[in-house]
């Protein structure tokens, strides 16, 4: 009996130490009780009895024997838990954080975007003989707050407007008229002779038409909205 106890506790032992699937424990405490049983509840020379008393025995000594191995293996394995060296435990990490492969989606994409921001500067300057050179303008208010916005990209002759935002509580003073005018200014600075930009048609394009840009193309994107592209020779 006492063989078979000492058996059962190295089995439990070693679950632990070899990382066995959770709830292991529960099927090796129900073959120790049920071989226990089977030694006690049996009538004496029964020959199950005299086989698991038998088995029992040979396994109880081989446990006892091991059973400091197994209980050092966990203290050594527990202590390095605590001091965060466990390889087993780092190889689940580095298991775990493995970054997908393939096609994913990215939700925090700043850093990415100017890298590929860069890396197409490099694309353009190598092919084209020039970079993109972009500039940010803004309008302040006299709150302190940027009341507008506008960046710009010049690559070769062509001046692109990507950006051009006023805030809402200060349209309709010309804060978008005098950004307009004022990337007209950089981009001939920078060597370009027209500027272009494609716009919303639920935002106000009148201020553009005055500032002489023209539609030249129009695509319809559903929702009774479309893209707008908007462009003007410079002079």
């Amino acid at each position: 009996m006492t063989l078979i106890v000492a058996f059962t506790l190295f089995a439990l032992l070693m679950t632990r130490v070899l990382r066995s699937p959770r709830g292991s424990w529960r099927y090796v405490l129900g073959a120790g009780v049920a071989a226990a049983l089977a030694t006690q509840l049996l009538p004496a020379g029964h020959p199950l009895r005299v086989d698991v008393a038998e088995s029992g025995q040979n396994l109880g000594w081989v446990a006892l024997g091991l059973l400091p191995v197994a209980a050092y293996a966990l203290l050594i394995r527990r202590l390095r838990q605590r001091a965060g060296t466990d390889p087993a435990e780092e190889a689940e990490k580095s298991h775990t954080n493995k970054p997908l492969l393939g096609l994913v989606q990215i939700s925090d994409d700043a850093m990415l975007v100017d890298e590929t921001e860069t890396a197409l500067a490099g694309d353009a300057g190598r092919a084209l003989g020039s970079v993109p050179r972009s500039r940010s303008l803004a309008w302040r208010a006299e709150s302190g707050e940027i009341a507008g916005h506008l960046r710009l990209t010049v690559l070769g002759n062509t001046c692109e407007i990507v950006v051009l935002r006023v805030a809402e509580a200060h349209r309709g003073q010309g804060i978008g008229a005098s950004l307009v005018r004022g990337a007209e200014e950089i981009a001939a600075e920078l060597g370009a002779t027209r500027i272009m930009l494609r716009a919303g048609s639920w935002q106000n394009l009148d201020f553009l038409r005055h500032a002489g840009l023209r539609a030249v193309r129009e695509q319809s994107i559903g929702s009774g909205g479309a893209w707008v592209w908007m462009e003007k020779e410079l002079t």
